[in-house]
């Protein structure tokens, strides 16, 4: 009888072989490595593309939706909040 460690062995999906060839020879992106660091509460990151959620301006941009929506009667947007 095989114990659990080997049938566990067995039962690993190769993944690799599922994959080209050149995918080997893919390294990480040291962007994305360092954007692991901005998640951390003591790291203040200047990184573009990460803005303050707290600092958009929400009423100016709903007033500017509004002032563009108005003149063609369309339906306003939603706010969202995740």
């Amino acid at each position: 009888m095989q114990d659990v460690h080997t049938l566990t062995k067995e039962l690993i999906i190769q993944w690799n072989s599922f994959f080209a060839k050149r995918t080997e020879l893919m390294t990480r992106s040291p962007i994305r490595e360092l954007l692991k660091f901005t998640t951390q509460p003591e790291v203040i990151s200047f990184a573009g593309g990460l803005p303050a959620p707290e600092l958009f301006p929400v009423e100016r941009i709903r007033q500017a939706t509004n002032t563009v929506q108005k003149p063609c009667n369309i339906v306003p947007l939603k706010e969202c909040r995740h």
